[in-house]
């Protein structure tokens, strides 16, 4: 079960781009066919797209792949590769916490108004959730990439 959840996110990722490519050619084939149905698929492509997104930002935190910090992590010399680790995770933590908290407070309010996105009969916290949960993963992955990294020497 540890194993499953440790890539949980890389796990709902696949799957929802899978989801996303058959939409697209459900909604291709619909286009021509019937124009009225195609239309709300636009709809939940986006929101599955905004989730995918989403998820992929733990799964790049965990594996430490995050473009700018490989960049900067290359030019800052030895002796500072600690404090820079230590910031990125301190950084990382307040983003993250910060996002999840504001992000929960948005999908209560949401789900209060009872708003549907886009139009659709889809409520906007179902789409917008996506940010809290991914910056709570993200929290959690922050965690982890730092424990990789002290138990591999540095990085």
């Amino acid at each position: 079960m540890r194993a499953f959840l440790a890539r949980l996110e890389e796990r709902v990722a696949g799957l929802l781009l899978a989801a996303i490519t058959l939409l697209i050619c459900a909604q291709l084939v619909l286009a021509s066919a019937a124009p009225a149905w195609a239309s709300p698929l636009s709809t939940l492509i986006l929101a599955l797209f905004f989730w995918c997104t989403l998820l992929g930002i733990p799964a790049a935190t965990r594996r430490r792949a995050h473009l700018s910090l490989i960049f900067v992590r290359r030019h800052i010399p030895e002796r500072w590769q600690l404090a820079l680790r230590v910031a990125w995770l301190v950084a990382a933590l307040v983003f993250f916490g910060i996002l999840a908290v504001t992000g929960t407070r948005l999908c209560l309010n949401l789900a209060r108004w009872g708003n549907s996105f886009l139009g659709t009969a889809c409520p906007d916290w179902v789409v917008t959730v996506a940010v809290p949960v991914s910056a709570a993963l993200s929290c959690v992955r922050s965690c982890e990439a730092w424990r990789k990294a002290e138990t591999e020497g540095a990085s």
